[in-house]
């Protein structure tokens, strides 16, 4: 897949209203970057190790990773992470 463009401006997270945000493939890591500023706190998923490794590349702090490749696995890594 190709990446989102990069935006000029990006757009603020606090506008979008997220504080979760789930990456499901290293170009939506890069797309993601290249679209919103950070300016506010955010719990980043990834759904596997590639994409994890892509998201830190681009200076994004994981908060964790899906043990499986699958919907389930995020929502299971989302679960565990906020039971801590």
């Amino acid at each position: 897949t190709e990446p989102a463009p990069e935006a000029r401006p990006k757009r603020a997270l606090s506008t979008l209203g997220a504080d979760n945000v789930v990456l499901a493939s290293p170009s939506a890591a890069t797309g993601f970057v290249r679209q919103v500023e950070l300016d506010v706190p955010v719990k980043i998923y990834t759904i596997g190790p590639s994409t994890t490794a892509a998201a830190r590349a681009k200076g994004l702090a994981v908060t964790a990773e899906a043990h499986e490749p699958s919907l389930e696995g995020i929502l299971e890594a989302m679960q565990w992470r906020n039971r801590k």
